[in-house]
């Protein structure tokens, strides 16, 4: 998928991105909002409705339709602005949310597998591909800032560039996800030794707490690394800085 994108990211491409972007944003966004409607719990909206082809629907989820389209829809249309990152950055936590809510690792053993290939995935793509390209180009960086298209791709959380530089930091999806798949599985452990002991799990008891930790220390490494220009003014690998430690538990 790199690749593809990295020879064929065309403003048609792209377009077909941000469709595709919006279509999954549009349900995990109001997933989110449907959660909040049912936090609220208010005996009228905890009931369902019958819909012509759709059968018996949650109100609450019916409800949460509307808001969810309303965000889509000012993102599409405004995402050149220079505040559309906050509604992005908002729809693609919520997108992640929903993936980390349905995808679930199955083992430690699988995590042991797949994350140390995700690290060696990102180290190369960022550090040792330039080095094998004409010009020193990098593809994951091209493609990140948009490649062809000149469009940046909607799958990154981006915010403004700290200490007044210009631009944008940028966080893609997977260097969240690949680390939230094993934080997920943290807080299940922690749910399961809980119910098997009978016991009250509190905030800071288990796994789950101390991986959050190690992640955003891993997290402040990367940009750390990205301010002080390690290894060249480029991207830095998320997953290379994650690992060590979320690791340590």
């Amino acid at each position: 998928m790199l690749l593809l994108m990295f020879f064929f990211l065309t403003k048609a491409f792209f377009l077909v991105l941000v469709a595709l972007f919006c279509l999954a944003a549009f349900q995990a966004v109001g997933v989110v909002f449907a959660a909040l409607l049912d936090m609220l719990a208010y005996p009228r909206l905890q009931r369902s409705v019958n819909l012509p082809c759709l059968g018996t629907v949650p109100l609450t989820g019916l409800l949460a339709t509307a808001p969810a389209l309303v965000v889509v829809l000012i993102w599409a249309a405004f995402q050149s602005s220079t505040w559309a990152w906050v509604l992005q950055d908002f729809m693609g936590v919520a997108l992640m949310a929903l993936i980390l809510r349905q995808c679930r690792l199955p083992s430690l053993k699988v995590a042991s597998i797949l994350l140390p290939l995700c690290f060696l995935y990102d180290v190369f793509w960022v550090f040792i591909q330039p080095l094998l390209t004409k010009g020193g180009t990098s593809v994951m960086i091209e493609v990140a800032s948009g490649g062809a298209a000149h469009e940046r791709i909607p799958m990154l959380i981006i915010v403004p560039s700290f200490f007044g530089l210009p631009g944008y930091t940028m966080l893609g999806f997977g260097d969240i996800v690949l680390p939230g798949l094993l934080i997920v599985y943290t807080r299940l452990c922690d749910c399961t030794n809980a119910l098997q002991q009978s016991t009250k799990l509190t905030s800071w008891q288990g796994y789950f707490v101390p991986t959050v930790c190690a992640y955003a220390i891993g997290l402040l490494l990367t940009y750390g690394a990205l301010l002080l220009d390690l290894g060249g003014r480029h991207g830095q690998p998320a997953l290379l800085y994650l690992p060590f430690w979320s690791g340590q538990e």
